[in-house]
């Protein structure tokens, strides 16, 4: 849909301070948003407007991590708890053949088509690639994939040459000249949309964020807090034992089961270490339960951890050891004065 980030970059004159940090996808960025941001900075030229381009699971981590104010994404399995999904719009993706190819004839393709085709396709465990794998198991066709690519540019530099045939965004292609080498066709009766979202920060992160009307900046302030600490007994020589692509789809279902539960009880996720999750309740914001909520987190976490099937089947019966401690830190940001993260350090 044309408007669709227009939609969302307006949201973020509501925002009373001096920077807002924006996440897109680099299709967005590259066709979308050179022409919204012009408008954007010449209506509001007294804020600054940092962009931070990535695909879908980057910017969704940066989000959570509260990098970000504002991201524009597709549609994804998992969205982090504590933001708010706003529906975009939807687009369409093409197949995009060369000129020279005896199927641009076509037009419109079969779905039969496309088991013909060579496909220069995204890099696998993106939410585009998720996409288009879920198109082509709807049309019960196997794409015969000959390579993976990062970018929209490369890949129609690629089929120029005619080294394969590709699934792209119609953003990407619409302002392609006449003479060009590409064709731009679609499979009869299946069309493929993909959904966009904008996500912000939840309230309640928003509303302590601008209470003070200044922007985010290096340093921070003394809290009270309790920080939470776990991992797993042994890990390191039971992660030896195991294939990796084993190891990391426990270790997903692992920390995103705890993180569940961390953030339930008001936590906040600070980073990991491998298996090793750090949490503080109590920042960013105030909560005077904190080491009641971290306690009540704690218990929920060991007991989930029976709970998960794939942990158990590649780890084993393990064990998990959590601590807590509660007093004085200093929390805020940490990082250059460029780019920063939210962290604490022992009061």
């Amino acid at each position: 849909m044309a408007g669709y980030t227009e939609m969302a970059v307006r949201e973020l004159s509501a925002l009373k301070r001096g920077t807002v940090r924006l996440g897109v996808g680099p299709t967005t960025l590259t066709y979308r948003l050179p022409q919204v941001l012009a408008d954007y900075k010449r209506r509001f030229p007294e804020i600054e407007l940092i962009v931070l381009s990535g695909n879908t699971e980057f910017l969704l981590g940066a989000m959570q991590s509260q990098n970000l104010d504002l991201a524009v994404v597709m549609e994804s399995d998992v969205v982090p708890k504590g933001l708010i999904i706003t529906p975009l719009g939807s687009e369409e993706l093409v197949v995009v053949l060369n000129q020279d190819h005896p199927l641009a004839r076509k037009t419109a393709l079969e779905p039969a088509d496309l088991a013909a085709l060579r496909f220069i396709l995204y890099e696998k465990n993106t939410a585009m690639q998720s996409l288009i794998d879920r198109y082509f198991e709807l049309l019960e066709i196997t794409p015969r994939i000959t390579m993976e690519v990062e970018n929209n540019e490369a890949i129609k530099s690629l089929v120029r040459s005619g080294l394969g045939a590709s699934i792209l965004p119609l953003c990407a292609v619409a302002d392609e000249p006449p003479d060009s080498q590409l064709r731009v066709l679609r499979v009869k009766g299946k069309r493929l949309l993909r959904q966009s979202f904008a996500l912000y920060l939840a309230p309640a992160v928003i509303e302590k964020m601008l209470s003070s009307n200044k922007p985010p900046a290096l340093g921070g302030e003394t809290r009270n807090v309790t920080v939470y600490f776990s991992d797993i007994a042994d890990f390191s020589s039971i992660a030896e034992k195991i294939p990796p692509t084993e190891l990391v789809a426990a270790m997903n279902e692992y920390l995103s089961a705890m993180t569940d539960v961390i953030e339930a009880h008001g936590g906040f996720v600070d980073k990991y270490f491998g298996d090793a999750i750090v949490a503080v309740f109590g920042a960013p914001l105030g909560d005077p339960d904190h080491a009641t909520n971290a306690v009540h987190a704690a218990l929920r976490c060991a007991a989930s951890l029976g709970t998960l099937d794939r942990v158990k089947a590649a780890l084993g019966a393990v064990s998990q050891r959590i601590g807590l401690n509660s007093g004085e830190a200093l929390v805020g940001n940490i990082g250059s004065r460029r780019r920063f993260i939210p962290g604490l350090r022992n009061g």
